[in-house]
């Protein structure tokens, strides 16, 4: 054996030495002594370089290297004093807390005996080869499953045994394993990948399920990003669910682990903890209760005295849901400052932002600085991070959930995370093309990536091939940028060669000049192009910056990228911006009431001053200012009513109440009274002529104003804590208050005093978050409440004892919520986003964004308006560009050729028809009613005329609705007109409104069906087509083509409807997934899988000609349309994009490729021009339609006239970098 060292003060460097040299001695490799340590060699050669110390997890690794290498050192040489020394969870503890089970931990693995006898019935199913999906939602335990019941149980001893087994990370997917059970757990983490990586990596597991069985643990939340897959189909269809758990498995998990190392648990305390587990609850968020509970039984296990888990113990800790955040702060607690933003720093590298939600993210160990290593020590102590091999994690959601501090630092950076995740994605686009140059961006001028370029800590926590990205980018737009100074170079030379002779000064002269213009014209194009990757690279950000830095790009050069970039910025909600002076604004609203009565808007901000907007002011001028109190007592509160003829006012803030008559010039009226108090909230009650005011110290106050000069106080009644928000039920006598409480406080004020009302309470995840805003609907039916756990809480007050319906619809914490009529309401939130809701189904109905915080929101002539921590008031048109913001996925929409009146779709639920009135602004009209037991799919037409809309369905029915201009659609007639087994998933009508022709892909037919008066349908002809695709006819119904699923397109004569005559065929290179005739001539457009658009000649059926082929799609053409004229076609491809090009001389020149991607792993279904060609509407696969302006004059124009506070200098450096300032709008 090796020489034992008994002094404790020899360094790291003498550690390092005595390793190498057993290491030499025994003739073994870096990898060699990283295989006998069980880790990975980078591990490994940290640890023998002296680059890094053993973490917690990997402790034991490194007692096995030192007894290999048969060297004794004593402990403290390499476990660092913090770590040695933190808390008693680094004692042996048979609970885990939020660190799921991994194959080491079977020994206290309990609870899912019959669920794992199900998961290896169902491998055994597939023991020649397939895939096997468990799914459930965050924190039901299907990882743990996995891990220490399949790994370490079944293939180890159970009936599994002798199997080998690999498991691998979701974005590591290797095709080449040997092992005849593959186990990929987290599997949701790949389609937030992009959809042509994920793409990739669902192939490789498809290879791999062709020899192995392949276990899948999938996030529930992702089944349906999921089953757009066809590989994972089948296996989808028989996922096992791991449902919560029962009474007896809870109290297994509770009482087993324990019992094990000889400690008891109070009955009393399993009776606790399942009462609030509630086992017999299956609502979404009760899954997520097993990390708590482990991470509470972890607590208590640290806490007690080593024979006895007692319920007194749980009670003190402060029940689950205060656990996870007891444990987090008790380790944060003991950070000086400096750990503390380290910690910051560490924890929001573990953090990714996708579409918005906080989410885990891994960090490579050897990323981290000593002192990130040495702090992480603590937290991975008490169970709060988990190590593998190489990286470092969160160990659970519920941190994420249940950390007030981490949500706020998430918060805080909310910006830098969004870049993060920018960056990420555009990293993964350029290594799934190959690493092509075409891929790269200009990251000089992109101020979305430049503070990553200044950072070299920063650049550093990159993966290696963020870093290759960033590294090309600069390399490759540098060569750019070097290239146009040797052309200036080459410039000066000619003009210095040009006074050589003064017989040559004119050639010169004009040779000069020439050049001169090119290189303006390559410079500006330059920065066109760059400022158009800036709009896209940042697309969750100010859409009114993104509207300007696109006009910029465009008036640059009319580049294919600024086309596009504009295209894209205006297809977002755009609003009017008021800039405010950087403090946070409160908003309030009067709408207007008699005739000649104009509508008020006014933002108080925490500066002290006031701005009124009267009528349309707010989206003409900045409004009119004027100072409340006093800089530094800042303002929070406001109302507004019309009392006695006049718009009054009331404002609230630090040491301050005042009532103000709107009139004219404000006037101040009165001065209420209110000492040391800050309030932050008022109502009116015009009703009753009162005026209720909530303070600081949880005081609500209530005032009588029948003189309005001198408001008299009437009552006053107490909650728990701050009042945040403050509303009157508008039918019974009754005030509801919010606040810090957790709780809404009701107060019946039929008379005075007020008698207090049982409270109205709610739980998000296991707590009572405090409560921000309160509001009321008008007909008194609902109460909602905006909550800080990123949800708000709705009542009916017809039944407010009933449980409350919560709605997750959000990322940070709601600051505001308001009714808009008593169908809808809209919030703020401090992710930077307004959001509009159908009142009784909570179905987001629009969504906006800013570059910060939202304080305050409300709706006023059907306008949404906001204002956020800055200060700045956002006004948004009536009507957003984005028809619906997702839902049930839609495969088509269909419009009316002639009258452009309607616009409608219909989803895949089955039973949903969606109309809008296009004449109207696009306004959603009542759904048609689908009758009962029919099952619509994706296909649907309207008539030329506007005069009918017709749906198929899966079973060989056409169903027709009559449309009414004003009324929308009347009752439905459904018509057997194809077998019962035929699905009618593709529908074309005839350009002049006699038939409809139906393709049955599975049948393999085709049918014709004529048009009566009354919209009676009859059968013309069925005729045999193989796997048909896409019908289409020419501009007089005369031809029909039809792509077939044998890489063909058939050209049909119908002159006679009754005897279809095939005309001609022509081979393609791919599936014609989309075909569309041109309107005006023979200009056949064929789409293909392969991304390829190609433009036929087909006047003579016989002989086909092929034009030309449009090869900027980069995945299959999903469908192609034709405007009116004929003049422009567009494409919906399945990467995510929409094509659009301009038809000159049956030529097409690209106009604009947009991004129709609402997620990462959203493909484009349909696209195709509306309103006579000015815009084009598209759906994708998240189920959102959203409109894109085609006319890019007309779309400069409308942005141009946009109003607001224009770009400041600071905006202009920062948006517009390397751009002399100038007027893109003229």
């Amino acid at each position: 054996m090796g020489r034992r060292l008994n002094s404790e003060d020899v360094g790291r460097a003498e550690l390092v030495r005595l390793l190498n040299e057993a290491r030499v001695r025994k003739a073994l490799s870096i990898r060699a002594a990283a295989k006998l340590a069980g880790v990975a060699p980078a591990t490994a050669q940290g640890w023998l370089n002296g680059k890094h110390l053993p973490t917690p997890a990997l402790r034991e690794n490194f007692r096995t290297l030192l007894t290999e290498l048969e060297v004794n050192v004593p402990d403290s040489m390499w476990l660092p004093e913090s770590v040695v020394a933190v808390d008693r969870a680094q004692q042996p503890a048979p609970y885990l807390g939020l660190r799921p089970f991994s194959v080491g931990d079977r020994g206290v693995f309990f609870g899912r005996t019959a669920e794992l006898e199900r998961l290896v019935q169902r491998i055994q199913e597939v023991v020649g080869g397939g895939v096997v999906v468990l799914t459930a939602p965050s924190g039901a335990g299907k990882s743990s499953l996995l891990a220490a019941g399949l790994i370490a149980g079944a293939t180890v001893d159970g009936a599994l045994a002798g199997w080998s087994v690999e498991s691998m990370a979701p974005t590591r997917i290797s095709r080449s394993s040997a092992a005849r059970l593959v186990v990929i757990d987290q599997f949701e983490s790949v389609f937030e990948s992009g959809s042509e990586q994920a793409a990739e990596l669902v192939a490789r597991v498809a290879d791999l399920a062709e020899h192995a069985v392949v276990v899948l643990g999938l996030r529930s939340d992702a089944f349906a990003v999921a089953s757009e897959y066809s590989e994972l189909a089948s296996a989808l269809e028989h996922a096992m669910l791991l449902a919560p758990m029962s009474s007896d498995q809870l109290t297994e998990v509770i009482v087993e682990p324990a019992r094990q190392l000889g400690v008891s648990v109070q009955p009393e305390l399993v009776a606790a903890l399942l009462r609030d587990v509630a086992p017999g609850d299956t609502s979404p968020g009760r899954a997520r209760v097993l990390p708590l509970l482990s991470n509470m039984l972890l607590a208590l296990w640290l806490a007690g005295d080593g024979r006895q888990l007692t319920v007194a113990d749980y009670y003190r800790a402060g029940g689950l849901g205060s656990a996870v955040e007891n444990m987090a702060e008790s380790v944060f607690g003991t950070l000086n400052p400096d750990q503390g933003e380290t910690a910051r720093q560490l924890f929001l590298q573990l953090v990714r932002v996708v579409e918005g939600l906080p989410r885990r993210a891994q960090l490579p160990l050897d990323a981290m600085s000593p002192e990130e290593t040495q702090l992480a020590n603590r937290f991975i102590a008490a169970r709060l991070l988990t190590v593998s091999p190489d990286e470092i994690g969160i160990s659970h959601d519920a941190l994420l959930l249940h950390w007030p501090r981490l949500q706020g630092w998430i918060d805080e950076s909310a910006s830098e995370l969004r870049v993060r995740e920018k960056l990420r994605q555009v990293t993964a686009v350029w290594v799934a093309n190959d690493r092509h140059p075409s891929s790269l961006l200009p990251v000089l001028q992109l101020p979305v990536f430049a503070d990553y370029l200044n950072d070299h800590d920063r650049i550093a926590r990159l993966t290696p091939d963020e870093q290759d990205f960033l590294e090309e980018s600069q390399q490759h737009f540098a060569g750019q940028l070097a290239a146009e100074r040797a052309m200036s170079n080459l410039l000066r030379r000619q003009r210095r060669l040009a006074v050589i002779t003064t017989a040559l000064a004119v050639v010169a002269a004009l040779v000069a000049g020439i050049a001169l213009g090119n290189r303006v014209q390559i410079q500006r194009a330059a920065q066109s192009r760059q400022l158009a990757y800036s709009v896209r690279a940042d697309r969750a950000g100010d859409t009114f910056l993104q509207a300007q830095v696109a006009l910029a790009s465009h008036a640059l050069s009319p580049t294919v990228e600024g086309r596009s970039a504009l295209a894209d910025a205006l297809a977002a909600d755009i609003p009017v911006r008021w800039t405010g002076n950087d403090a946070p604004g409160t908003l309030a609203t009067l709408e207007d009431g008699l005739a000649g009565e104009e509508s008020l808007l006014v933002k108080v901000d925490t500066g002290g001053e006031a701005v009124l907007w009267r009528g349309s002011e707010r989206t003409e001028t900045a409004g009119l200012a004027w100072r409340v109190t006093e800089p530094g007592e800042g303002l929070f509160a406001v109302d507004l009513a019309r009392i006695a003829g006049r718009p009054i006012a009331a404002i609230g803030g630090q040491r301050q109440m005042s009532i103000w008559d709107l009139s004219a010039q404000p006037q101040r009226l009165a001065t209420v009274d209110v000492g040391t108090q800050t309030i932050y909230s008022a109502r009116f009650n015009t009703t009753r002529g009162w005026l209720l005011i909530g303070q600081s110290d949880g005081k609500a106050r209530l005032f009588d104003l029948s003189t309005l000069a001198a408001p008299r106080e009437l009552d006053a009644f107490q909650i728990a804590g701050a009042v945040s928000g403050i509303a009157f039920d508008p039918v019974r006598p009754i005030v509801y208050v919010s606040g810090a409480s957790g709780a809404v406080d009701r107060w019946q004020v039929e008379s005075l005093p007020a008698q207090p009302m049982a409270s109205l309470v709610y739980q998000v995840d296991g707590r009572s978050p405090r409560s921000q805003a309160v509001a009321t609907s008008p007909d008194g039916s609902q109460l909602i409440a905006g909550v800080a756990g990123r949800a708000t809480v709705r009542w009916s007050l017809d039944d407010p004892t009933a449980a409350p319906v919560l709605n997750r619809q959000f990322g940070s914490w709601v600051n505001s919520v308001n009714f808009t009529g008593a169908d809808q309401y809209v919030t703020a939130d401090s992710e930077g986003r307004v959001k509009v809701f159908e009142a009784h189904t909570d179905e987001l109905l629009r969504a906006m964004s800013g570059p910060a915080i939202a304080n305050s929101a409300r709706v006023i002539d059907d306008q949404p308006v906001a204002v956020d921590a800055l200060g700045t008031v956002r006004v948004w048109q009536p009507h957003s560009p984005v028809l619906r913001v997702g839902g049930t996925q839609i495969y088509q929409t269909a419009t009316d050729q002639q009258q452009q009146r309607w616009l409608a779709a219909a989803d895949l639920s089955g039973d949903r028809m969606l109309l809008w009135d296009a004449k109207g602004g696009l306004v959603r009209l009542p759904e048609p009613v689908v009758p009962a037991g029919e099952d619509l799919v994706s296909s649907v037409v309207i008539s030329p005329d506007g005069s009918w809309l017709w749906g198929g369905t899966s079973d060989g029915k056409i169903i027709g609705w009559p449309l009414t201009i004003g009324v929308g659609a009347g009752a439905p007639v459904v018509q057997q007109v194809m077998s019962d087994t035929s699905g009618m998933h593709q529908l074309e009508i005839d350009p002049l409104g006699r038939f409809i022709v139906a393709s049955e892909y599975i049948g393999k037919k085709t049918g014709i069906f004529t048009i009566g008066e009354n919209g009676e349908l009859e059968q013309a002809s069925i005729f045999d087509t193989d796997h048909p695709q896409s019908p289409t006819l020419n501009g007089d119904g005369t031809m029909l083509a039809v792509g077939l699923g044998e890489q063909e397109v058939q050209l049909w004569s119908l002159a006679d409807l009754r005897r279809p005559v095939l005309a001609g065929a022509f081979p393609v290179a791919a599936l014609p997934a989309a075909l569309r005739y041109s309107p005006t001539d023979d200009l056949l457009a064929v789409g293909l899988g392969s991304g390829m658009v190609t433009l036929w000649d087909v006047g003579d059926p016989a002989r086909p000609q092929l034009l030309q082929t449009l090869d900027e799609g980069r995945g299959q053409i999903n469908t192609v349309s034709f405007d009116d004229e004929g003049t422009t076609l567009v494409a919906a491809v399945g990467d995510g994009a929409a094509l659009a090009w301009r038809i000159n001389s049956r030529r097409g020149e690209l106009l604009f490729s947009v991004d129709t991607r609402s997620s990462a792993s959203s493909g484009t279904y349909d696209a195709r021009p509306i309103l006579g060609g000015s815009q084009m509407v598209a759906t994708n696969r998240d189920g959102q339609i959203k409109m894109w302006p085609l006319n890019i004059e007309q779309a400069r124009q409308q942005g141009c006239g946009i109003a607001g506070t224009e770009l400041s200098d600071l905006e202009w450096a920062r948006y517009l970098a390397g751009v002399k300032p100038f007027d893109y709008c003229r």
